[in-house]
């Protein structure tokens, strides 16, 4: 593993902060808003704008674009963002149900660990749109951190036992409009976006929405194919972990945003966890402790398609087809 810097030296160094204009930097982007008279920036204070220069390293023109991109989702998108706290009905359901599960204990570089088991998506309970509200809800939180915003997320999505009926829902539509939520309106630093056990379909809608993500973004998933959770090995701290690293993680992000109502107007009166489709990272053996790592070794190859999986996705596309030609 890469050395981690202290998150001071993290954000001069990698992130090209300096404080001695750290000022400046911040007032050049609140400059620029001038020209985009087209968009209601709702917020300019200096520690709103500092989130948005870090997500890009201190580019002052990427700060502002991705800024002003923040809010342009966000009038192309009022529906998602009425009502937008815990207590709406829809997130509230998300968050009860896991989506997302925020683990208490960070990785070795100090990055914030989410975790989805895609098969807990009970669609007749969470519509897609509600679980990606509820997602970046908690973003919004978690980014109010300062070591968060220098050192970023991990996202962890199980495939474990999802159905191809479940991956019927996400159509290429939504898909879009969850990359551009969270890779183009949002500045968080996402480090790594890994995907366990996934099924062909799913490396099928990998294909489908590759297009619309960055090179950078491109490069950094990891594709575990057959490995499921339990073949992850975990910092020795994170077996002390509450919730372990399952999706009990979701039931302890609900209840702390249940303790935090009063300051956020976030209530959940109710947190459950829903059933767990694979084995707990927290039951690994001690004898299998050390930093996080991927044993994906020789499980599959770096090329996400390969010659079934291309006729796979000429399947589905088949079927996306025929489904809005009956519609």
């Amino acid at each position: 593993f890469r050395f981690c810097r202290p998150g001071l030296d993290k954000a001069r160094l990698e992130l090209n902060e300096n404080p001695d204009i750290l000022h400046q930097d911040i007032q050049q982007v609140r400059d620029m808003i001038i020209t985009r008279p087209d968009i209601g920036f709702l917020r300019t204070d200096d520690a709103f704008i500092l989130r948005f220069l870090r997500a890009r390293k201190f580019h002052q023109t990427e700060a502002f674009r991705l800024l002003a991109q923040y809010f342009q989702y966000r009038q192309l998108n009022l529906d998602m963002f009425k009502n937008f706290k815990a207590d709406d009905p829809g997130i509230k359901r998300a968050l009860t149900d896991g989506f997302p599960g925020v683990l208490e204990n960070r990785d070795h570089c100090g990055r914030k660990i989410l975790l989805l088991f895609a098969a807990n998506w009970d669609q007749s309970r969470n519509s897609f749109i509600d679980i990606l509200r509820a997602i970046l809800l908690s973003l919004e939180v978690l980014i109010e951190d300062q070591e968060l915003q220098i050192n970023g997320f991990i996202l962890i999505i199980d495939w474990s036992n999802f159905s191809f009926k479940q991956a019927s829902k996400l159509t290429p539509s939504i898909l879009k409009l969850a990359i551009e939520g969270l890779q183009d309106s949002f500045p968080a630093r996402f480090g790594g976006v890994h995907f366990v056990n996934q099924p062909w379909y799913i490396h099928a809608l990998y294909t489908l929405i590759k297009p619309f993500l960055k090179d950078k973004t491109r490069k950094r998933p990891f594709d575990l194919c057959g490995l499921s959770t339990k073949h992850w090995v975990i910092p020795q701290e994170a077996q002390s972990l509450p919730w372990g690293l399952s999706d009990q993680a979701g039931q302890g992000w609900c209840q702390s945003r249940r303790k935090d109502r009063s300051k956020r107007q976030m209530s959940l009166k109710q947190c459950k966890v829903a059933t767990q489709p694979g084995t707990p990272l927290g039951n690994v053996s001690p004898g299998e402790q050390g930093w996080i790592a991927l044993l994906a070794l020789n499980a599959c190859s770096s090329h996400l398609l390969s010659v079934s999986c291309t006729i796979s996705l000429f399947f589905l596309l088949f079927l996306v087809q025929a489904s809005i030609f009956l519609k």
